[in-house]
Formats: structure tokens, sequence, C-alpha cells
């Protein structure tokens, strides 16, 4: 089966001149809903690392299990703040 991935489409009011070059906060946002039992929280662990480049200051994860929220909030790069193998344990749910 070939999949066929769209052309990027880019919209005039957010593209930016090379001159235009100043600090912009701006930040990537990953969801993940109805992941095997457990592993949503590892799946938007890589989904933030692949939107790392639009920000290295702080990342953060919410789960949801049982109608219970588990987060974690930490300064830094994604690989360095979730990179442990227990964060399915840590952060358990399908969301």
């Amino acid at each position: 089966m070939r999949h066929h991935i769209a052309e990027p489409v880019v919209h005039r009011e957010h593209w930016r001149e090379p001159e235009d070059d100043q600090l912009r906060l701006e930040c990537g946002v990953c969801g993940v809903w109805g992941a095997p039992e457990n592993e949503a929280s590892s799946i938007v662990a890589l989904g933030l690392h692949a939107l790392q480049h639009r920000g290295q200051e702080a990342c953060g994860i919410a789960s949801i299990k049982d109608e219970r929220f588990y987060t974690e909030r930490h300064q830094g790069l994604v690989g360095e703040a979730f990179g442990g193998g227990d964060l399915t344990k840590r952060m358990p749910g399908r969301a």
C-alpha cells in the first residue's frame, strides 16, 4: 500500500523574510488519543522530540487514566527530560 504525503502549504501571513530574523515565542503541541494501553506518554514524547526545533527551553507531558491526570514538566531538551525507560509507568494512560 502506498501513501501520498501532501506538499507543505505555506500561508503568506506565516512567512517571514530573512531580514525579519528576531526572537519569537512559539511552541509545538502534540496530542495522542486512543493509544495502546499506557503508551500515550511515550508516543507524545516522540512527537515532542520531532517538534523540538520549535523551542528547547522546556517541555511537558500530561496523560490521563481512570479520570486521573498525570503531569510532568522539565527544563531543557525532550530526550534529557523524558528519556528514562519508566515514562509509561510514571504516566499511564491512552491519552
